[in-house]
């Protein structure tokens, strides 16, 4: 007689399954009622509740990645699986909702969680790209505030960059190294240094950072980007532009158009409570062109995965449209 399999195994080998099913139903025209019926089937043991359930599904969910990650991190389905871990389509490791939460701050949807990370990752590339610049140019590549690797597992086909994260919380970083070994992560405090010598870098991006750092504080990491990066090295940042005016008080929103920067409970420096509002000539004038930057690229609301913040893409050093 054969031994049993460990659990784990058999968990992975039916989630396996689960995933060529669903990936197998068609899908030229995107998800049908006939892959979320069959999700129900599969992943619930059931039928669905409601026409009006089928609808919900089909309204928020585009792939079916998305659709197998929104049913198997619902409450129902791990409450009837209690010995299931989640893995992506690639296999990783998906974190906790707790970890999740830390990082998205008000939400712990695993589908999202998925789905925004591969967004904000083929926004980067889309930017690089209409700049013509590739990815796989790139040696050495930093994720500056990683979190819990929301955006770095989205990385992986990066030819041959060798990939990095930081961030200041020490439990996130903990699960990224326990669990996404293709990538090597540190932990670094509020202010820099980090720990990486000079010109390490080819290319940075920092994901919804600046937005959450008072002033003083935005320079002092703008300084050390230009450090960590190389002659030429690109850096992508994203922030709270005009489409969040009216998030604000009026006589902040007078000194946003003023072109000077606004940033809410800075003593809560580096958490999502702080936020800062950067207009778009304050991040030509103070963030980039002060600290040997310069401003390539600019998308309006253009980072994807993390909704209506504004894209950049600046160089380090002058770039040949200024000369």
């Amino acid at each position: 007689m054969k031994p049993a399999r460990p659990i784990a195994n058999f968990f992975r080998g039916l989630d396996n399954i689960l995933h060529k099913v669903l990936s197998n139903l068609p899908t030229e025209e995107g998800l049908t009622r006939k892959h979320v019926i069959w999700a129900y089937r599969l992943f619930l043991d059931r039928e669905p509740e409601s026409e009006d359930a089928i609808l919900g599904k089909l309204g928020v969910w585009v792939t079916t990645e998305e659709l197998r990650a929104d049913f198997i991190s619902s409450p129902e389905f791990q409450s009837k699986n209690p010995g299931f871990r989640m893995t992506d389509s690639h296999g990783l490791p998906v974190p906790p909702s707790n970890l999740i939460a830390l990082v998205a701050g008000t939400s712990s949807s695993v589908s999202w969680f998925l789905k925004g990370g591969h967004l904000a990752a083929q926004s980067m590339v889309g930017i690089l790209e209409r700049n013509e610049v590739a990815i796989d140019c790139f040696d050495a590549i930093l994720d500056f505030g990683c979190g819990c690797g929301r955006v770095i597992r989205h990385l992986m086909f990066a030819k041959r960059a060798k990939l990095y994260g930081t961030d200041c919380n020490p439990e996130l970083i903990d699960w990224c190294k326990q669990n996404l070994d293709f990538a090597q992560f540190a932990v670094n405090d509020i202010s820099p240094p980090l720990s990486y010598d000079d010109s390490t870098f080819d290319f940075v991006y920092a994901l919804s950072v600046f937005t959450h750092l008072p002033e003083a504080l935005q320079f002092s990491w703008m300084s050390e980007m230009a450090r960590v990066l190389r002659p030429g090295g690109f850096l992508i940042m994203t922030t709270h532009g005009e489409s969040y005016l009216d998030r604000l008080a009026p006589e902040q929103q007078e000194q946003f158009q003023r072109g000077q920067l606004v940033v809410v409970c800075e003593e809560l420096a580096g958490t999502n409570a702080c936020s800062a509002f950067h207009p778009e000539r304050y991040v030509h004038d103070k963030l980039a062109s002060n600290f040997g930057f310069s401003v390539i690229d600019f998308i309006p609301r253009g980072a994807g995965g993390n909704p209506h913040q504004d894209l950049f893409l600046l160089i380090k050093g002058r770039h040949e449209s200024q000369s």
